[in-house]
């Protein structure tokens, strides 16, 4: 029988990997300011909005997906994340993936 949770832990280590390679992370919790060094996969992503009164807009904002696992805890709104290359930004909200990984929206902070 096949491990199929095994299967995306594997090639889900691979992806990440590849794209931490030039995207390395610092976590900071909100918490107790503790700092962790992650793997995670950072890009920019197309929302659709509504400017009001039925105009249809897109926003830009940037996503962070983190393995549970290489993070150890739940992240949180407020959380701060540095990521070389493209500044700080705050955590603004999380869901998991279907990829079994956390998907941070960040707000940049200036």
């Amino acid at each position: 029988m096949t491990d199929w949770g095994g299967l995306v832990d594997t090639a889900t280590d691979i992806i990440r990997d590849t794209f931490a390679e030039s995207t390395p992370v610092v976590y900071e919790r909100s918490e107790d300011g503790l700092q962790y060094e992650v793997a995670g996969i950072f890009d920019f992503r197309d929302f659709n909005a509504d400017a009001g009164g039925g105009v249809p807009t897109t926003s830009r904002r940037a996503v962070l997906a983190i393995k549970p696992a290489d993070l150890g805890f739940t992240p949180l709104a407020d959380d701060l994340v540095e990521i070389e290359g493209e500044g700080r930004f705050k955590v603004s909200d999380k869901s998991p993936s279907s990829s079994g990984m956390w998907e941070l929206t960040l707000r940049k902070v200036r």
